[in-house]
Order: C-alpha cells, then structure tokens, then sequence
C-alpha cells in the first residue's frame, strides 16, 4: 500500500506521516527532503521558492519511485507538497487500487481561531529557518488553493475545521475499519460521501426491490449516512481506483436485527449502483464481509435474505455459498409500506472453513 499525503503548508502533513510510520511501520519519503537535496546538489538552478517549476522537476521522478514500490510489493508513506492537482493521470488503475491519497487544508475559520498556535508549532516535526512567511492571510491563500485544486480535480479533502486532532484521528479509525479486496475497498461512509450516494440511490431500480425508497435529494442521503449507515459494521464499497462510494454493505449485530438474537450471529444486507450490476462486484464484497464477519468478528453465523424477485441478490447469496431456510409469506417492509414474499440463508462458520 502507497500513501500520499499532502495538502496546504502547515497543515501537519509531517506529523500524520511520522505518525503512520510509527503505527504501521511503513517506509517514509520527504519530498521536501528531495527538493533540499536536489538544489543542494547544484545539479539545477531551481530555488525552494520556485514551486511551479519544482513540481514539474520532482513529481515525475516520485511517480516513478511509487510505481517501483507497487511492483515490488512494498509499502510507502510519500508526504510533501509539490503533487500535482491531476496527479492520477500518472498511473493506470493497476496502480491506482494500492495507492491511498490524503490531501489536509485548513478552513478560514480555523486559522482565524488557531493562528497563533498554527505559528507556535510549526517546528515541531521539521526545524523551520525561516518562517517568517507564515501570516494568517498567506495560509489562507495557500489552503484556498488547494482546496479548489483537488476538489475541481474530483479528490476529498480533509478539512480541519474546528480542531486539529478529530480529522486526524477519524483517519487512522477509518484505517483501521478498512477491508480490501482485488478490486474494492470497504470503508466507513462520511458525510462527504452524501452525492455519491445519492447518484446511486436515487435509482428507482435500486432501492425498491430491496425494500427502501429511492432517495429524493443529496440531503436525504447525507441523513442516511448519519442516522442509517451509522452502525459498527457499515461498509461503504468503493473501487480501489477512486475510493468513491458505490454501494453498501453491512453486518447487523444483535439488537439491529431480527433475524437472531445471539451475539455471534449476525444478518448481512448489501446493495450495489445499477452501472456497476453484471461486473461480479457485489460477490466479491460479500465473501470479503464473510471473512470479517468470521475471522474478524468472531460470528458462528451470518444471516441473509431477499424479497420475492429480487433475482440479483439471490444469485449473489448463491454464489457466495449461503443455504436456502426457509419462506416467510406476508413479511412487513415498513419503508415500502406493503407486505412482500421473504427468503432467508445462512452461512455457518464451519461450512464458510470448508470452502476455503
């Protein structure tokens, strides 16, 4: 795995990489360290102030430094500023799915209300000689930049709002609450995700027959992620390639379903965007959730059903190895307001062992 991080000066993009390699143990390239080392060299004539210039100099040589880490199977934490705004374009999707990228810019507010602290501890991490640039006004600028930059370029900033340490420690929790697969990841859903979702769910070939309303506005899918897809094992499924939600997957624990009532069984319930129907995605979800809800989870049971004609996710369940219980006739869908047909399967543990 390759993580970028980058973003806006002083935004603590040293301190989240010296923090991740002291919790991960992965490797840490300083570009800054790189641009030092190439004016001090004399092999050119570029000076630290010429940044327009340097990221033309500087983000070839680490492209290339990422794709010789991917082929080798290594692991690498790559922090600094000088990445290009379009800086996908370097890599096709292979590369792509092993690169996680983090952009961190300050909000006006913040700096308003954080400014001398911002000053204080700017040295904290690296010694700066000369930082008598740092004015409120130029940070401002500079985080403006590059939050219109990457956000017109389609990346997901995060922002520090109100204090510094909860979007920090939001990553390393979404880190952490991370699955991958060859193609996917599955990871917590954010606020931020509330279009996305909308493009998806508002299709009135998607929610329906798996008993929820389409969605109506970019509003109600921000409700959904805060008050729906807020429980512990809620997954949102995103292509490696973009990390942008898809669909979603999630294990309901005891108490948020009622198809158990013990603590190491649990019900699995999924859905994926119409464009992406037919790519043999949703199947590869559901065996990475069959791992967790068994290896990482400690479940003994995984619980699953679908509504009479919701052929896609019958085939799914069949694919995946779930066994057809039992038919239930008039089966509330409090959502749709009506009554349906409903199926039940089950996977157990031992039958899951049996097939690896």
């Amino acid at each position: 795995m390759i993580v970028i991080i980058t973003g806006a000066s002083h935004t603590g993009k040293t301190v989240l990489a010296q923090r991740m390699l002291e919790k991960y143990k992965y490797p840490y390239v300083s570009i800054d360290h790189l641009k030092m080392g190439l004016i001090r060299s004399g092999n050119t004539n570029l000076t630290p102030e010429d940044d327009d210039e340097l990221v033309g100099y500087l983000w070839p040589i680490v492209r290339e430094m990422i794709k010789t880490a991917i082929e080798n199977r290594q692991n690498l934490i790559v922090e600094g500023c000088y990445i290009p705004f379009d800086w996908r374009k370097g890599f096709d999707s292979d590369y792509l799915s092993e690169i996680r990228f983090i952009c961190l810019a300050m909000t006006d507010a913040y700096i308003d209300a954080h400014f001398d602290d911002i000053h204080d501890h700017g040295s904290d991490i690296e010694n700066r000689l000369d930082d008598s640039g740092c004015t409120a006004e130029n940070l401002k600028e500079d985080n403006r930049k590059i939050i219109e930059g990457f956000s017109k370029a389609g990346e997901q900033i995060i922002l520090i709002d109100t204090d510094y340490e909860s979007p920090i420690s939001d990553l390393f929790e979404e880190n952490e609450k991370m699955l991958r697969t060859e193609r996917l990841i599955l990871r917590r859903w954010k606020e931020s995700d509330a279009e996305d979702l909308y493009k998806y769910a508002s299709d009135p070939d998607v929610g329906p027959i798996a008993g929820w309303p389409a969605h109506h506005s970019i509003e109600e899918s921000r409700d959904v992620i805060k008050n729906v897809f807020n429980g512990k094992e809620a997954y949102a499924i995103c292509l490696k390639e973009d990390s942008k939600a898809i669909g979603a997957i999630e294990l309901k624990l005891n108490g948020h379903t009622d198809m158990t009532d013990r603590d190491d069984e649990c019900e699995m319930g999924y859905w994926l965007g119409k464009p992406f129907w037919g790519q043999g995605i949703m199947p590869e979800a559901v065996r990475e959730m069959l791992r967790h809800a068994f290896e990482d989870c400690g479940m003994q049971k995984v619980w699953i059903g679908y509504y009479e004609g919701n052929n896609k996710s019958k085939r799914v369940q069949e694919k995946c190895g779930f066994k057809y219980q039992w038919r239930s006739e008039d089966v509330d869908v409090p959502l749709m307001h009506e009554k349906r047909t409903g199926h039940v399967s089950l996977m157990t543990k031992e039958d899951w062992m049996a097939e690896q």
